[in-house]
């Protein structure tokens, strides 16, 4: 997607291949997010535009209309009221692609019906569902094409670690660690073989604190998640806490045993 400023006053914007805007007028920045909404989402204006009379054609393209009420398009969404948006309850209401019949919306009042809106949960959610087709949750992460022998450590490299969280399993058991770096050596696994996984994904979908997510995305958490896996096999086996712990008591009972008349007999 582009995005075009134009040298200009006068109110106005489109949304295509670039997204335009006049940068010189007081609502450059409320029409420079509702032409964003057209050229990076691909949402359709909910507004009418006068033209009155039924839309007669076919379903939409487009996420955030419908040519039918029951198409169930985002039932997923429907009685959601977002109380930080003020946009009212999510339902299908008539009128929108400028026409003022047969064409149904998501909102009463969303950013692409009006500015000094939020944009609504629908359009939201295709704002987050296009971002991950662009990105993955991961950048980068220890290389496993190969089985990896007594490693140290594994690690991965998250996208925007402000937004993407982290989840390790050990043979799909899951573990407490939430860095991006996993001590391997600290498992103190006993000599086999084992499967490693991370699982990064987007804060959305964390029910571990609430039980709940921050409910902007109901389409499964597939998209919005990725799954790295490695092959370990572990040849020496770390001491455990135990048998370090023995073997210190060990070592002092052996200095004082050397300052007693029995070591120098």
């Amino acid at each position: 997607m582009l995005l075009g400023t134009v040298n200009s006053a006068q109110y106005g914007g489109c949304g295509g291949q670039w997204g335009v805007y006049a940068g010189a007028n007081g609502a450059s920045q409320e029409v420079a997010l509702h032409e964003i909404g057209h050229s990076f989402a691909r949402l359709a204006d909910e507004y009418t535009y006068g033209l009155n009379g039924p839309y007669t054609g076919g379903e939409f393209g487009q996420w955030n209309i419908t040519n039918d009420d029951e198409s169930g398009k985002w039932d997923r969404w429907v009685g959601y009221d977002d109380p930080d948006t003020n946009i009212g309850a999510i339902g299908y209401y008539e009128g929108g692609q400028y026409r003022t019949e047969g064409v149904f919306r998501p909102s009463n009042n969303s950013k692409m019906r009006n500015l000094n809106r939020a944009f609504d949960a629908i359009s939201r959610e295709k704002f987050i569902n296009y971002i991950y087709e662009e990105v993955d949750p991961l950048d980068d992460w220890t290389a496993n094409l190969l089985t990896l022998e007594d490693p140290d450590e594994i690690s991965v490299s998250t996208v925007d670690s402000d937004v993407i969280k982290i989840q390790w399993f050990l043979d799909d058991q899951l573990l407490s660690i939430v860095d991006e770096t996993l001590d391997v050596a600290s498992l103190n696994l006993a000599i086999g073989e084992y499967e490693i996984r991370a699982r990064a994904y987007d804060e959305i979908l964390d029910f571990s604190n609430t039980g709940q997510s921050l409910d902007w995305w109901r389409l499964g958490p597939e998209s919005l998640q990725q799954n790295v896996s490695w092959t370990v096999v572990v040849s020496v086996p770390e001491p455990s806490s135990a048998i370090v712990f023995l073997s210190l008591s060990a070592v002092a009972l052996l200095k004082r045993r050397r300052g007693s008349s029995w070591s120098r007999a």
